[in-house]
């Protein structure tokens, strides 16, 4: 390709500013309405919103906000300890910066825009920085906009709008996942910003672990390419220091990951396409319908990334050269494309990739847009390139819209429905707030877990507010026995096994309140009571009797992530619930020596427990996340606190620490000796996360001025002042590698 003078050069660049900012302003204006409808939250951003409240007290008890306790997640874990918290830090450090002046449903409602709003400059910024020609640039951004897939938990708005998923992280981590390859790629190819593209990779991850895990892969591709001018080994060396700053940085949040992986639960009730993707088939016909990128119109984008796969395709065919940048594209497509075949084509391979079983692969579907959008991109540019050089520019902008006038139909008719439909769901939700608001508070005076019927019975046709009355629970930060909105905690898989008939489970669950709407009230069991009503919603006092009891633990189990489901299963459904016999489920610890031993497969035999239970709990408080009862024992027992185990969890009885252990349903026991005794509960998980996350940040801003002074040289990395006398040619052209002189090989080549 010949280059233009400079003066085109600049008229295109500046042509290009243009169209993304009118993009831009386009997709703002586009998304609008979300700033009105957004703060429905009946999608994942009800998780979301419920985490952003657990951080935002963390940070005003003086706890740690990367590392606590949610009581009304699960039957109570700690999902920020592992889930990828920088959406959520930004979005609560906002909100304090504001001197909380603006609400945090406000604050939350912004934030959730501002991303899907950006997202054509992440497309912009990443193909300048691939060095792709400005006006390639200028069509990414106006492209990247318009992909459709029928909830595909893509880059398309169905991911991110209020009646779509509500993929708050991944929204963020989108456009900083284009920003790392981008820079990845400079640093790779060029020596420039290896800190800094390293920095971007590790915010990536710890916005979205799969989306870090997507750009770490892809910049290992780009190592591995063939290039022309930059030694591959030096490449490889690039990427090796670009993936330690990113670990670094990220270490804080993936350390914890580790730590927990043998309590981190596989959820059964994910569907296997989540774990395993859908297979080579299902994708390719996906990809040949238009299904992947324009569902519900024709295929014009599918069939423009075709065109544009063909393109460079053709290139290569003719020359037996490509520019690096477009390589790398068609590279990327391919290989983001097999990989989304998932495990049902290539089975344990993926593991060579670092795609664990506990990867959600179908989100690789994020990587396949990016790709496929930039080879849309090219196809766009060599047409309006054609135009000009045939002296047909004029037809340019006409041509440009009607191609893409089916593309524009159809989202803005996707948007306008999802306005029509959150609107009608938001002026329920206001009609009836005054009603649930006066509801949580009676609840929350009751204390104890919330029943309001499970997603298999008649909890989905509660609804309250345009909600379903257990969303409103969870956002209300209510505990609950219904429905959980995060299932990292193993206990997280059991919410369907819970019996509303069977009064010992409201026990062992500690169901204080039952609500149920007035239609549905009267099928209610016997065992419960009324308590008050407000409007169609009843209330209902259950069984539930506090957080803590006294059980005997009478036989022991090995357990793991994959056989604890079937075992508590088991327990759930036999006679043990009710005389207060457990199962100490033991993950890898000494269990005593006198305790039955069962096998973790076997039919679970008649509870040899006694009825009587072997002591009683006098009183029992919470105080913030402290939790505390009086214990009357009579016989060697063990103390049942109602909440998920976890080792952070330090039990105090007469003010000394005791071994907490896990019983059946993954509730936390603590064995107590005949006598009166107090005994405490409390998650501590100390401060070395927050620890890690600052000296990693620390690290890497110190490692700025270190890269930019040379002293990385020997990775690859020149001082910034000679970077540029370092580069022997612009890879605009795969200009074939100098023979014969072994230096220009193994030289610090950019």
């Amino acid at each position: 390709m010949t280059p233009l003078p400079d003066s085109m050069q600049r008229h295109e660049r500046r042509l290009a500013f243009v169209v993304l900012c009118l993009v831009l302003v386009a997709n703002a204006v586009a998304l609008s309405a979300e700033l009105r409808v957004g703060r429905l939250m009946a999608n994942d951003s009800n998780l979301h919103f419920s985490l952003l409240k657990g951080m935002v007290r963390a940070v005003e008890n003086g706890q740690n906000p990367l590392d606590f306790w949610s009581p009304g997640v699960s039957f109570g874990s700690a999902p920020i300890r592992t889930y990828q918290p920088l959406a959520h830090i930004a979005t609560t450090l906002v909100y304090f910066l504001l001197g909380k002046t603006v609400s945090l449903a406000t604050v939350f409602v912004w934030m959730r825009y501002l991303p899907v709003v950006l997202l054509p400059a992440g497309f912009f910024l990443a193909a300048r920085l691939l060095e792709l020609p400005p006006l390639t640039a200028a069509a990414s951004a106006t492209l990247a906009p318009l992909i459709s897939t029928d909830h595909w938990y893509g880059l398309d708005y169905s991911s991110y709008v209020s009646s779509g998923r509500g993929l708050f992280p991944q929204s963020v981590a989108a456009v900083l996942l284009l920003a790392a390859v981008g820079f990845g790629y400079q640093a790779v190819r060029r020596g420039r910003g290896g800190v800094l593209a390293g920095m971007l990779l590790g915010l990536t991850c710890v916005c979205h672990f799969i989306y870090g895990w997507i750009g770490a892969v892809t910049l290992c591709l780009l190592a591995l390419l063939p290039d022309a001018v930059v030694d591959r080994w030096l490449r490889i060396r690039r990427t090796l220091f670009v993936g330690f700053v990113a670990i670094v940085l990220s270490a804080f949040q993936l350390l914890p990951v580790w730590m927990d992986r043998a309590i981190l639960n596989h959820s059964r009730w994910e569907g296997p396409w989540k774990w395993d993707s859908f297979g080579a088939g299902v994708v390719i016909k996906a990809l040949v319908n238009g299904e992947l990128l324009d569902h519900g119109r024709p295929a014009v984008l599918s069939l423009m990334a075709l065109i544009g796969a063909a393109l460079v395709s053709w290139r290569f065919y003719k020359t037996r050269r490509l520019p690096p940048a477009e390589g790398f594209v068609l590279s990327g497509a391919v290989l983001w494309l097999l990989i989304f075949f998932g495990r049902p084509t290539w089975g344990p391979l993926l593991l060579l990739l670092g795609a664990t079983r506990d990867l959600h692969l179908h989100r690789v579907v994020g990587a396949v847009h990016i790709f496929l959008v930039l080879l849309a991109a090219i196809a766009m540019e060599a047409g309006w390139r054609d135009l000009a050089r045939r002296g047909y520019l004029i037809l340019a902008l006409p041509l440009t819209l009607v191609a893409l006038a089916p593309m524009l139909w159809e989202r803005a008719a996707y948007l306008a429905l999802n306005d029509e439909q959150s609107t009608g769901k938001l002026i329920a939700v206001d009609s009836e707030s005054d009603v649930l608001e006066a509801c949580m508070a009676n609840l929350r005076r009751a204390g104890g877990r919330v029943y309001a019927g499970s997603l298999a019975g008649w909890g989905p046709q509660f609804e309250t507010g345009g909600n379903t009355f257990a969303a409103s629970l969870n956002m209300n930060l209510v505990p609950q026995a219904s429905q959980t909105y995060h299932n990292i905690a193993l206990t997280a898989d059991l919410f369907p096994l819970f019996d509303e008939r069977n009064a010992a489970h409201y026990r062992l669950f500690n169901v204080r309140s039952v609500v149920a709407p007035d239609n549905l009230a009267a099928a209610l069991p016997g065992f419960l009571f009324p308590r008050a009503s407000f409007g169609r919603d009843r209330i209902f006092d259950a069984p539930g009797a506090g957080y803590f009891d006294v059980v005997d633990a009478v036989a022991s189990v090995t357990a793991n992530k994959d056989s604890f489901y079937a075992i508590n299963e088991q327990w759930l459904r036999s006679d043990w619930v009710e005389k207060r016999a457990h199962l100490w489920l033991n993950f890898g610890e000494d269990t005593p020596s006198g305790m039955a031993r069962l096998a973790d497969k076997a039919p679970l035999p008649p509870s040899p427990a006694s009825a009587v239970p072997g002591g009683a709990i006098k009183a029992e408080r919470q105080m913030g996340d402290d939790y505390s009862a009086e214990l009357v024992i009579s016989r060697p027992s063990f103390a049942l606190f109602r909440m998920t185990w976890h080792p952070n969890w330090v039990a105090y009885v007469d003010g000394q620490i005791q071994k907490a252990v896990m019983l059946s349903p993954g509730f936390i026991g603590v064995g107590v000796l005949p006598g009166q005794h107090s005994i405490l509960l409390r998650y501590e998980p100390g401060i070395w996360k927050l620890t890690m996350a600052f000296a990693g940040l620390l690290i890497v801003l110190a490692g700025i001025p270190v890269e930019r002074r040379g002293y990385l040289g020997r990775l690859g990395f020149p001082p910034a002042t000679n970077a540029a006398a370092t580069e022997v040619t612009k890879v605009t052209d795969s200009s074939p590698r100098p023979a014969g002189n072994r230096r220009a090989r193994k030289g610090n080549l950019p």
